[in-house]
C-alpha cells in the first residue's frame, strides 16, 4: 500500500487542477474531465502492477505454498518483489519458513561447493568430510533409515550427461548437485532407480533448503531414487520421524494420542516398537499441558529409570514418587521401552509399582505406554488375578498387512 501513495498522490492532485481550471477552458470540460480521471486511475494501475504485481506475485499471492518450489532465479526475483510491497516477510510468516532459513536458501545457490555442503550438511544435523573430488556426509544416528548411514556429494558445472557418466561408475551412493539447467536432466536418470546415484529436481532442492525438517525431505528424495528396500522405514538404529512411513503404525499412534488410556504394546524385536514411541515423544513434546518422558529399560530397575528421567533424588521410595507425581501441575506421560524385566519383578513383589502406576492413571495425573515382548504378554493374558491384565489397552504388533506391503513397494 506504502507503494502505491504516490500515484494516488499524483491522481488526487491531477483531480483539484482538472475541478478548478477545465471549466473555463473547455466547454465541455466536466465530460473532458471525467476522460482524464479514467486515463489517469487506469495509467496509475498500469504503473503500479507494471512495477510490483508481475505473474509471478500474482501466483504466489493466489498459492503461497508455491514459494517452496521456484527455481534459484525466480525465489531471487520473489525476494525483491515481495520485498517492494512489503509482503516478504508475511508470505514467510504464512508458510512458517524462518527469514533467516529463507536468507540461507538463497545464498546457497551462490555459494562455494564446499559452503553448500556446509548448508546441507548443517541442515541434516550431520558431518562431512573432503574425499578427492567428493564430500562424505556421514548422516546422524537419529536418521531413519538403516541402510544409510553415509552417502557422497558430488558439486559439478558439467553437462548432466558427462555427470550421470562420472558419478554412475563410481558404484556408490552419490548426490548430485549441479547447475539449475541440468539438475532435473540429473534427477531423471537418477529417478530410473538402475544406478547409484541421487539427484533432487530444481524443485525438490529448493523445497529441502526451506523446510523446517530437512531429513524429512532428504527421504523422499531418496525414495524417488533408490529401490524400496533401501528405504525401509525399519532400522537398527535410530526412529522413525517420516510418520508416513510407518504405514500401519499411524493408526496405533493417532489412538494412543486420542486417549487417555495406558498402553501395552507387545511384539517381536525390529517391528518398530521404540519408533512409535520415540514418535509419539515428539508429538507430546508439542503439547503445553503434558511432559513426555522416554525411558528404555536394560534391566528391571524401573524405579531408578523414573527418578533419572524426573530429576529426582535416587533415594525416593515408591510412596514419595507417586506423591511427587500427584502434585505435578502437568500430566507426565511415560513411554517405556522393553518392559518385560520390569514387570517380572514386579510380579515377584505384588504387583507394588503396576498398582501405584495404575492409581496415578485413575487420577488422570500419569498415562504410561510401555512396550515388550511376549514375556509381557504371558502376564497380561495368563494372570487373571494380576493388576496387570486390566492395566491398559493390550496392542500387538506384527508385520505389515497385505495394503502397507504394497505401500511399501510403490
Amino acid at each position: 500500500m506504502k507503494k502505491l501513495l504516490p500515484f494516488l498522490l499524483l491522481f488526487f492532485t491531477t483531480l483539484y487542477a482538472s475541478t478548478t481550471a477545465l471549466p473555463t477552458l473547455v466547454p465541455n470540460g466536466k465530460i473532458f474531465l471525467i476522460y482524464i480521471l479514467i486515463m489517469l486511475g487506469i495509467l496509475s494501475l498500469l504503473v503500479y502492477y507494471k512495477r510490483y504485481k508481475t505473474l509471478l506475485i500474482v501466483k504466489l499471492e493466489e498459492t503461497p505454498s508455491g514459494l517452496k518450489t521456484l527455481k534459484p532465479s525466480l525465489l531471487k526475483e520473489a525476494k525483491e518483489r515481495l520485498s517492494k510491497i512489503d509482503r516478504l516477510k508475511t508470505l514467510l510468516k504464512t508458510l512458517d519458513i524462518k527469514p533467516k532459513t529463507f536468507e540461507q536458501a538463497l545464498a546457497f545457490f551462490e555459494s562455494s561447493k564446499e559452503e553448500q555442503v556446509n548448508i546441507l550438511s548443517t541442515k541434516l544435523e550431520a558431518t562431512y568430510q573432503k574425499e578427492g573430488e567428493y564430500y562424505r556426509v556421514n548422516l546422524p544416528e537419529a536418521f531413519n533409515l538403516n541402510s544409510i548411514n553415509s552417502f557422497l556429494v558430488y558439486l559439478s558445472d558439467a553437462s548432466a550427461s558427462s555427470i550421470a557418466k562420472k558419478v554412475i561408475s563410481k558404484q556408490e551412493k552419490v548426490l548430485v548437485l549441479c547447475e539449475s539447467s541440468e539438475q532435473n536432466a540429473v534427477a531423471k536418470k537418477a529417478h530410473e532407480k538402475t544406478n547409484f546415484m541421487i539427484a533432487p529436481t530444481v524443485e525438490q532442492l529448493t523445497e529441502f533448503l526451506l523446510a523446517s525438517d530437512s531429513q524429512e525431505l532428504l527421504i523422499e528424495i531418496l525414495a524417488d531414487c533408490l529401490l524400496a528396500k533401501e528405504v525401509s522405514p525399519y532400522q537398527t538404529n535410530g526412529d522413525i520421524k517420516n510418520e508416513s512411513n510407518f504405514f500401519g503404525r499411524v493408526e496405533i499412534i493417532r489412538d494412543i494420542l486420542g486417549t487417555n488410556k495406558n498402553y501395552l504394546i507387545v511384539g517381536s524385536r525390529q517391528l518398530g516398537k521404540s519408533s512409535v514411541l520415540r514418535a509419539l515423544k515428539r508429538r507430546y513434546d508439542e503439547h503445553d499441558h503434558v511432559e513426555a518422558y522416554y525411558i528404555t529399560m536394560d534391566d528391571e530397575q524401573i524405579l531408578l529409570e523414573m527418578q533419572n528421567a524426573l530429576g529426582l533424588d535416587e533415594s525416593l521410595e515408591l510412596k514419595e514418587m507417586v506423591s511427587y507425581l500427584s502434585q505435578k501441575e502437568k500430566k507426565s506421560i511415560f513411554l517405556i521401552d522393553e518392559g518385560d524385566e520390569f514387570i517380572v519383578a514386579d510380579a515377584q513383589n505384588d504387583y507394588k509399582v503396576t498398582k501405584a502406576f495404575r492409581k496415578l492413571a485413575q487420577e488422570g495425573k500419569a498415562t504410561f505406554v510401555i512396550t515388550g515382548f511376549w514375556t509381557m504378554y504371558y502376564y497380561m493374558t495368563n494372570d487373571y488375578h494380576a493388576p496387570f491384565r486390566n492395566f491398559g489397552e493390550l496392542v500387538k504388533l506384527g508385520g505389515l498387512d497385505d495394503e502397507a506391503c504394497r505401500d511399501l513397494m510403490v
